[in-house]
């Protein structure tokens, strides 16, 4: 998937790894809402595969973006594809600023391929077979645009599994860790055990959060 932004949307997109889009990579619509369109676009990667036209910009604006969304904010900076960084068709000034930031900001990575392929899917740490074909054939370039799961031998059986939350005890006292409440560094632990990356909310090793919470 890659993104569409059109309508108001106010959306901050960046250090994703786009591979075998079809027609188009990150694209806005002209299409007018009750707000301007602001985006930020930082750091985003298109790589082509076998069924990408060869002329998708990583960032693409409509030739007709000035004449229905004048007041559009866009930020566009560091997005790469084998087809250029940007095609503003119509001209729209850009920012030199983003209009969207985030809280606490996201620290650029070494290299957008391999944050993508270690912390792709739900479950990083322990894929199901259909996040590991995909995370697999982006790896390898091999991937292509499909119509229907039986182009790569289906679902497979799906599980469901159950389980009782263990919420610590005095979930909401001080866990010592960073003024995190007990459940917080607990969700931390949760989101690491998964595969999940340091993030500025949960920045500490996963051993930190453990101890913590009990």
């Amino acid at each position: 998937m890659h993104p569409a932004i059109s309508q108001g949307a106010s959306t901050y997109v960046a250090y994703n790894w786009i591979v075998n889009p079809g027609e188009v990579a990150i694209h806005f619509s002209s299409a007018p809402g009750a707000e301007p369109v602001k985006a930020s676009l930082l750091g985003n990667r298109v790589d082509f595969g076998a069924d990408s036209d060869t002329n998708i910009p990583a960032v693409l604006i409509p030739d007709d973006m000035v004449a229905k969304q004048p007041g559009a904010l866009i930020y566009s900076v560091s997005n790469t594809s084998p087809a250029g960084p940007l095609l503003n068709k119509s001209g729209l000034p850009l920012l030199g600023t983003p209009p969207v930031v985030l809280a606490t900001p996201i620290a650029q990575p070494d290299d957008v391929r391999a944050a993508a392929l270690k912390y792709s899917g739900k479950m990083p740490a322990d894929r199901d077979p259909v996040d590991a074909r995909i995370v697999s054939e982006i790896s390898a370039q091999t991937t292509r645009i499909i119509d229907d799961p039986a182009q790569v031998g289906g679902l497979g059986a799906q599980k469901t599994a159950h389980a009782v939350a263990q919420v610590p005890s005095s979930p909401f006292s001080s866990s010592g860790v960073d003024d995190l409440w007990r459940v917080e560094a607990w969700l931390c632990a949760l989101h690491l055990q998964v595969g999940g990356p340091n993030t500025p909310e949960c920045p500490r090793s996963l051993s930190v959060y453990q101890t913590a919470t009990h």
